[in-house]
């Protein structure tokens, strides 16, 4: 295992402080934060991430329908306050941010999915060529109601063959899409989402996911938990475990 971090479920802070919540917290390498000005302020999330030396970025796509979809008109605008947020945070990572995004929703054919994900990584590769921001792009294997199989993740990566485009690989999507791994897309991965709540920590001890050289984060959920401050802990140890 080369780093590992968690989620950060900005719901917590109903329950604790940030300073209560990271009081005797076991030592991770990163932070995953989904930024969005409508969950908290700017302000926050610069504290939250002066909490840990590194932080990776989700798309916050759960903030409202079909915000930060490929298949959105408004995409282009939505990311662009995206990475304008995250901007203003890269100070706080000692190492190049990963930014976790998703393919187009399924809502015609998916082959008009397909291009409309291309279409939109071609903007975000530009974007922070354009802006010089010091970021990557990491696509995540997702369930069949998107673009996001490891088939079409490699003919996306292979087709850009950019150094700062990369996969994440959710090991529960791929469980759920009952798909093979291949050598030939481990390549292209550089990112692990786990998730306790599916049974995927199991997967990750079962199989050979700790051995690729990649960063392994915990997407624990503070709605899936009973209390998630203590299995978001229980689940860290678990993990460092299986990867010493």
């Amino acid at each position: 295992m080369k780093t590992l971090g968690f989620t950060f479920d900005e719901k917590i802070l109903r329950d604790y402080s940030l300073e209560a919540f990271f009081d005797e917290f076991p030592n991770v390498d990163a932070l995953e934060l989904a930024p969005d000005k409508e969950i908290l302020p700017i302000k926050t999330y610069k504290k939250i991430a002066t909490c840990v030396s590194n932080q990776h970025y989700h798309v916050p796509y759960f903030v409202g329908p079909m915000k930060y979809d490929f298949s959105s008109e408004t995409y282009q605008k939505d990311y662009t306050k995206f990475l304008s947020i995250i901007e203003s945070l890269r100070q706080y990572s000692v190492k190049r941010p990963s930014i976790i995004v998703h393919g187009a929703s399924v809502t015609e054919t998916r082959d008009r999915a397909f291009d409309l994900t291309k279409s939109g990584l071609d903007f975000l590769l530009n974007f922070i060529e354009k802006k010089n921001l010091d970021v990557q792009i990491n696509l995540e294997t997702i369930q069949s109601h998107g673009i996001g199989s490891t088939s079409e993740i490699q003919k996306l990566l292979n087709y850009f063959s950019y150094d700062r485009l990369k996969s994440c690989l959710d090991i529960h999507h791929i469980k759920m899409n009952q798909e093979i791994i291949h050598n030939d897309f481990l390549d292209l991965v550089d990112y692990i989402h786990v998730h306790d709540h599916h049974g995927s920590i199991k997967d990750l001890k079962d199989h050979w996911y700790t051995s690729i050289p990649a960063h392994i984060n915990l997407e624990l959920l503070y709605d899936f938990c009973t209390e998630y401050r203590q299995e978001l802990i229980s689940d860290i140890h678990t993990i460092r475990n299986i990867g010493s």
